[in-house]
């Protein structure tokens, strides 16, 4: 069983909880309040950033973790590139 197999097995609860919350079911079917979306962004960033340093530390020394730190996998410079979002509508 591969990394990839054994992520998706420990992390499946969660991300079936995640997926039921109102703001995954928007975001999955487009309706999301643009400005929510942004505040998760604003919430990920630094989740991103010591994710990104610490990948970076542990690639320096160990062979293993040094073939995963591929470019696309780094978050934190775009989420720093993305514009601010108008307000989200009233609720009704």
């Amino acid at each position: 069983e591969g990394f990839a197999s054994r992520l998706q097995l420990a992390t499946r609860a969660v991300h079936t909880r995640a997926e039921k919350t109102t703001f995954i079911r928007g975001f999955l079917r487009g309706t999301a309040c643009p400005a929510s979306y942004i505040r998760l962004l604003a919430a990920l960033h630094p989740v991103y950033q010591a994710m990104e340093d610490e990948t970076r530390r542990l690639a320096a020394i160990d062979p293993v973790i040094a073939r995963f730190p591929f470019p696309e996998l780094f978050r934190t410079a775009a989420l720093e590139r993305d514009p601010a979002s108008p307000p989200c509508p009233p609720s009704p």
